[in-house]
């Protein structure tokens, strides 16, 4: 997107009448004229657009084959342009945008490079994240942390992790990942999700850094955490 000069505005793919309408809200709002997203979609997203050509589909554009020709060099991007457009859930009204920057991405990247401060060169880092890509933490600390820092990664879709919590910390045990991340909530379904007898094949020594965030963070939660898997770190 940011390639083709247009703005980008990352929301969850509707799954039912109620989140089309947050979805035409949106799109009505920001003046989208394209649409990407996957052939999955359960929802007939026709409805949003008069112009079927505009929407365009992940799966195609992976088997797509072409000759690719040399790109003339990028335009400069500057700190105060638009990255993507940033919208609230909705939930108590009409979804509204936000404008973030690029200087407001690069700002977020380094405070969180400065937070996580492992003892493992970059090249040798690991990310793992199931975080919906859509999302504040998914997008910025799953997607754009490992490309701002060049760190390898390792997703797993969101439903993935809610179906089994052990996925998680086992593709974290499996890729020997250094850092990882969740809101509070994941951290409670793995205490009383994952039965002790998995616990053994789980190792959790390579993680250096695991960020809690995007919701209220409870004391509680981390201590069961940390009683039930220190052991496997």
């Amino acid at each position: 997107m940011l390639a083709a000069g247009m703005i980008a505005v990352p929301t969850f793919p509707p799954n039912s009448s109620g989140k089309l309408d947050r979805l035409k809200s949106i799109k009505n709002d920001s003046s989208a004229k394209y649409i990407l997203c996957s052939k999955s979609l359960a929802i007939d997203l026709t409805s949003l657009t008069l112009n079927r050509e505009h929407i365009i589909y992940i799966e195609d554009l992976i088997s797509l084959k072409t000759t690719l020709e040399v790109s003339p060099a990028p335009n400069v991007i500057r700190s105060g342009e638009i990255a993507f457009l940033q919208y609230t859930s909705g939930s108590t009204g009409s979804p509204k945008g936000v404008c973030v920057s690029h200087g407001n991405i690069i700002n977020n990247l380094s405070l969180i490079q400065n937070v996580v401060q492992t003892s493992v060169p970059d090249d040798k880092q690991t990310l793992v994240s199931w975080l919906p890509p859509y999302h504040d933490m998914g997008l910025i600390f799953g997607i754009l942390f490992p490309l701002f820092k060049g760190v390898k990664c390792h997703f797993m879709a969101p439903q993935s992790f809610i179906k089994s919590p052990y996925k998680w910390l086992k593709l974290i045990s499996d890729t020997k990942a250094t850092i990882t991340g969740a809101p509070n909530f994941a951290f409670d379904l793995c205490t009383y999700g994952i039965p002790s007898e998995k616990l053994s094949s789980l190792n959790l020594s390579s993680l250096q850094a695991i960020f809690n965030g995007a919701e209220p963070v409870h004391l509680k939660t981390l201590d069961l955490f940390l009683e039930k898997f220190s052991q496997k770190m």
